[in-house]
């Protein structure tokens, strides 16, 4: 995931959906340039998995994260018509 962030980072890409995020459960990880809200399977690491990564500049536009599945998630994010 990390060679993910620095690439975002990079390219001054604000948000990215991913897939295949080996975590379990459902959270959020801060780092220091860009934050990760995924939505896992409870009972297994290393399966599935999908969520969002953020830049740290984006922050503050996340209105909210809701965990589905461990194949689905939704974030809301504030925007400009």
């Amino acid at each position: 995931m990390q060679v993910i962030a620095d690439q975002i980072v990079r390219s001054q890409i604000q948000i990215v959906a991913l897939q295949e995020i080996r975590c379990r459960g459902y959270g959020l990880l801060k780092k220091d340039k860009y934050s990760v809200h995924y939505s896992c399977n409870p009972n297994t690491t290393g399966q599935a998995g999908t969520g969002f990564i953020t830049q740290k500049l984006a922050m503050n536009k996340i209105l909210g994260f809701e965990p589905i599945s461990d194949r689905s998630c939704k974030l809301r994010v504030k925007g400009k018509f």
